[in-house]
């Protein structure tokens, strides 16, 4: 990768700000938990979170357009659960 993960943070938020509206149609959101080793930590929230298509959104929305926009080795994890949170360190 040839980003520091301080230098992805930036860049990250605004790509996901620009996703979020089409988030919010359907009642969800994305908060960026961080970035650690190239991987882009989120937590999907409301309407997102429990919905049984937040996979794909995660990979065919948020992913897609960070790769597209950043870099196509750029991994996303989401951490759905506050203990999820904590286990990874945030």
């Amino acid at each position: 990768m040839i980003f520091e993960d301080s230098e992805l943070v930036p860049v990250v938020q605004k790509i996901l700000s620009k996703v979020e509206p089409t988030l919010a149609l359907d009642g969800g959101s994305v908060v960026l938990l961080g970035v650690r080793d190239g991987i882009v930590y989120v937590q999907l929230r409301g309407a997102c979170s429990g919905c049984s298509h937040s996979h794909h959104t995660l990979q065919n929305l948020i992913a897609k357009r960070l790769k597209d926009e950043i870099h196509p080795d750029i991994t996303v994890v989401n951490l759905p659960t506050e203990q999820d949170i904590r286990s990874a360190g945030f």
